[in-house]
């Protein structure tokens, strides 16, 4: 919790005259990795509030106590490394709010009053365009002035509220790290980074101290701690841990760069390369055994990690060896030999426990004195308990939907605050949309990109109630004669590899379905796991339909006992073929119908429809086997984003945000202008 530039300083181990007489006359590299070995040495020996206080700068006892947990918030703390944070949270937000929050694109998401919204509360509705504009404008400006220190209390307050409110505006485009940026808002807003550089001290000439309380850093580490560590847990799961999750994430643009790096073939230059490396690597170990770091080197774990940071210590320029990494095994066996035979002649002088903790013992006094001498009020303690509650809140709400069970679907709660990122693949296969008249009994389809922009709806059970309910509100208002309708969905999805299934049920009226936010959803289908071993079959599978030809490939199904699939066949698609992998099949097909047996292979007509019923008591699945001819088409119309370089990937992309900075200024000016001088038109 120590920031590490505390004004008032935990204990830290501290060397007698002797030891500091010694330590002036080697160099500072010498007296550093000394010190290192030391506390090697004596913190296997200290007890578990003794280490408890050396790495985390306090002792257990400080928690026993509400006014000695007080006292441990409210130490003062060098306010510098806060503002810096200040400073560059602040650019980021302006970024988010330009990019991610959509003000350059404010036009397209709420200039449509059709536009399906998915808010987290029923009542939220966004404001006309123009008022939306200048909630941006607001954002906008307040990020500045967070990162310029300027008003600040205000400035945070304008950065906050209105991110909040549309961030609550659409939960469909919800994120982590959109739920992580609202949360720093709150923290930011409440801690006292202006203290320094800032434009209130500067020019404003507010009288604040250097420092801050230590709460102000404690609880933005332990935000961060608890983002990555959530994460960390939430892949402790099967599906990641056999890599079946983000298998294709490699292959995105922005690893480019690695995989360059890490990918690097040895052909003949990079052999050069490669020997070059390892001769400047023996020279630069040995100053390294030299300057009495081979001790440091052999109690490393990873001994040529260990060497390379001796290394780039000693090096003064030069050929940058480290580009090009050598295995550990060649570190063993080209340089251990030379290490071992410098080992005996090595002095390192030990510190011990005893003597640690007698020194740090009067250290320990002078800070109780210190932390006796603080006022501890009402308003300290009403503060800390806030902490707590809030700490509690962040590890609660990853595992809170055992309580909001209406969120749920085949994974757990809305994509954001559950820390549960990049852990799971979703593959759409198919969204169908179909209304129909109940007073007459008329069906119609509808383009499942119907004032939407987004398809996350299509996975989370009360986003497709809310899309159900805007799909009759718009329906009505465009044919007034149509009072009466209900509107069923077919969704389909592919989580982590498995088989191609529905994700509700399709015979369910959604305008009339009971969903409540504390209960199971009813119309849920549940993620037939049983199939999961399959996995490895279907890859094995689909690579032998790869081989066939470039533009072969597969689609593998399930579906319930009871269920059909009914599909069209496009004509650019042959060679079209349907085997029965497990349970009993229906296949209906120009108004005939045949049973299949898992290892049954039917051929399939082109343009023309057919329908799949599963009629044995467990689920079926099958798959099918074609040519595309329009996938050949597209790939070689459109080139992939991936086969660009990533200079020019890059540049493009800069160009864009570039672009968006230079729409968002005359944005900013044209909302300012039409509110100050025409605050009464809705239009900008």
């Amino acid at each position: 919790m120590d920031p590490g530039n505390a004004v008032v300083k935990r204990r830290k181990p501290q060397k007698d005259n002797q030891e500091v007489n010694q330590n002036n006359q080697s160099s500072s590299n010498q007296s550093d990795d000394k010190h290192y070995l030391k506390s090697e040495n004596f913190e296997s020996k200290l007890s578990w509030e003794e280490w408890t206080e050396l790495n985390c700068g306090f002792h257990p006892r400080e928690l026993m106590s509400l006014d000695r947990l007080t006292a441990l918030f409210y130490r003062p703390c060098d306010a510098t490394s806060l503002s810096a944070v200040r400073l560059l949270f602040g650019i980021v937000m302006l970024i988010d709010t330009v990019e991610e929050r959509g003000f350059t694109e404010a036009e397209r998401l709420w200039g449509d009053p059709k536009e399906c919204r998915f808010p987290l509360f029923y009542f939220l509705r966004p404001l006309p365009l123009k008022w939306m504009y200048f909630l941006y404008t607001i954002m906008s400006l307040g990020a500045i002035g967070i990162s310029l220190g300027a008003y600040y209390r205000f400035s945070c307050l304008a950065l906050t509220l209105p991110y909040w409110y549309i961030l609550l505006l659409n939960k469909s485009v919800w994120n982590n790290h959109s739920y992580l940026y609202g949360l720093l808002c709150i923290l930011m807003t409440c801690s006292s980074a202006s203290n320094v550089w800032s434009f209130d001290r500067i020019v404003r000439r507010k009288k604040y101290d250097d420092t801050v309380p230590l709460w102000n850093y404690s609880i933005l580490r332990f935000q961060l701690f608890a983002l990555y560590f959530f994460a960390g847990l939430k892949k402790i799961n099967r599906d990641w841990l056999s890599g079946y999750s983000m298998m294709d994430l490699s292959t995105h643009w922005v690893f480019s760069p690695f995989t360059t790096i890490f990918l690097l073939n040895k052909s003949n230059e990079s052999q050069l390369a490669y020997k070059k490396s390892k001769k400047i690597y023996k020279d630069e170990l040995n100053k390294a055994k030299l300057n009495h770091n081979a001790g440091y080197i052999e109690k490393s774990d990873n001994k040529s990690k260990a060497a390379w940071t001796l290394v780039n210590k000693v090096r003064n320029g030069g050929f940058k060896s480290q580009s090009i990494e050598i295995p550990p095994e060649e570190f063993n066996n080209y340089y251990l030999s030379s290490v071992q035979d410098a080992r005996d002649s090595i002095e390192r002088p030990q510190l011990t426990a005893k003597d640690f903790m007698e020194q740090n013992d009067k250290d320990m006094k002078k800070i109780e004195v210190s932390d006796k001498r603080m006022e501890i009020g009402l308003r300290k303690k009403i503060i800390s308990l806030a902490l707590i509650f809030y700490m509690g809140l962040q590890c609660f709400m990853p595992y809170s939907h055992f309580v909001t069970k209406g969120y749920n679907n085949w994974t757990n709660g809305l994509y954001g605050y559950s820390w549960d990122m990049m852990v799971h693949t979703w593959i759409r296969h198919r969204i169908v949309v179909k209304v129909v008249d109940r007073s007459f009994g008329h069906e119609y389809f509808l383009n499942p990109e119907a004032w939407v922009k987004t398809d996350r709806w299509t996975t989370h059970a009360d986003m497709l109630l809310q899309y159900a309910q805007c799909i009759e509100s718009n329906i009505q208002s465009e044919h007034p004669d149509m009072k009466n309708v209900s509107v069923y969905v077919d969704v389909w999805y592919s989580l982590n590899g498995r088989f191609q299934q529905r994700m509700f049920d399709p015979r369910v009226d959604l305008l009339r379905a009971p969903w409540s936010p504390f209960k199971k959803v009813e119309f849920l289908l549940p993620l037939l796991s049983d199939l999961s071993h399959w996995r490895r079959k279907i890859m094995d599978i689909r690579e032998e339909i790869w081989k066939w030809s470039n533009r072969s490939d597969a689609l593998f199904v399930a579906d319930f006992p009871g269920l059909s699939m009914e599909s069209y066949m496009n004509g650019e698609l042959r060679n079209v073929s349907l085997t029965a992998l497990e349970g009993i099949i229906v296949l209906e097909r120009n108004l005939t119908n045949k049973t299949m047996m898992p290892g049954d292979n039917e051929v399939i007509p082109t343009n023309t429809y057919h329908k799949v019923y599963t009629v044995s008591e467990v689920p079926s699945c099958f798959v099918y086997s074609f040519i595309n001819e329009t996938d050949s088409k597209v790939a070689s119309r459109v080139p992939s984003e991936n086969s660009k370089p990533f200079t020019e990937i890059m540049s493009t992309d800069v160009r864009r945000r570039l672009s968006n900075f230079r729409k968002a200024f005359w944005l900013v000016a044209k909302t300012l202008v039409g509110v100050l001088f025409f605050p009464l038109s809705n239009e900008l």
